[in-house]
């Protein structure tokens, strides 16, 4: 499953804004890991992003998940939700989904049509992608579609290059310590900091700001298969900060 949130051409931009994988059910973490990418727009995520003024759900009930709609109600997000079997309100992402069949998923080996009944037009020549060979092939389709892709639709722009020219303005950036809060899983559980950092998933995080606080009670919150940083708050939920995995942290 790939939760995919767009822009649509004609509120900005044309591309697509966030996306996550998960092979397993889909659910509220996966799609807030979209919605951060989509709205953040500094480091690896921008430049397109930005606040949404509205969002329209294609009935997907995990879009329509207690988490996912509190979120959208903290940034002040009108949420549609849209009639069964009508694509005339959602153009532009029916056209990329279409697209994304045509010119990717297609060609891929194992692919299967939509129709259950309908044999395959043609027998897997080679064995299935791994998740990870998978998802690094969707990463490099959706980097073309973004920066090299020309649409008649953008007057023959890449999406990249039609967004600093579209005169929607961005109604709001979300600096990252205040969108932490609204878009990150918590599993739960108490941990400590310790010489190392704070342990999770059997990796160990670091920060500057952890010196001097060995042995303090955090809780770690974190976007779904984004496993580079971590946030850190205290007991009560109050963020002390970010954290870095440990063999990927900076010299500082």
């Amino acid at each position: 499953m790939v939760h995919r949130l767009c822009d649509e051409s004609n509120h900005r931009g044309g591309g697509d804004a966030g996306l996550s994988f998960t092979c397993l059910d889909p659910g509220g973490a996966s799609i807030l890991a979209a919605l951060r990418c989509a709205v953040l727009r500094t480091g690896p995520y921008g430049p397109i992003g930005g606040r949404p003024e509205s969002v329209r759900i294609d009935r997907g009930k995990d879009f329509l998940s207690r988490t996912v709609t509190a979120a959208f109600g903290a940034f002040g997000t009108t949420v549609d939700d849209l009639p069964a079997y009508s694509p005339h309100p959602k153009g532009g992402i029916e056209n990329l989904n279409r697209s994304a069949i045509r010119m990717l998923f297609a060609a891929l080996p194992g692919y299967r049509t939509e129709q259950p009944g309908r044999r395959p037009d043609r027998l897997p020549t080679a064995p299935a992608r791994s998740f990870e060979d998978f998802t690094a092939e969707v990463l490099a389709w959706v980097t073309w579609w973004n920066t090299e892709h020309h649409s008649d639709g953008l007057n023959g722009h890449t999406p990249l290059q039609a967004w600093p020219h579209d005169p929607t303005p961005i109604i709001t950036d979300i600096p990252p310590t205040d969108l932490w809060s609204f878009t990150l899983e918590d599993d739960g559980r108490t941990r400590v900091i310790t010489s190392h950092g704070v342990r999770f998933t059997n990796r160990d995080y670091l920060a500057a700001w952890m010196a001097g606080q060995a042995s303090r009670a955090v809780r770690v919150r974190f976007m779904t298969h984004h496993t580079h940083e971590t946030e850190i708050c205290d007991p009560a939920g109050r963020r002390l900060g970010t954290a870095h995995l440990a063999d990927q942290a900076t010299p500082e």
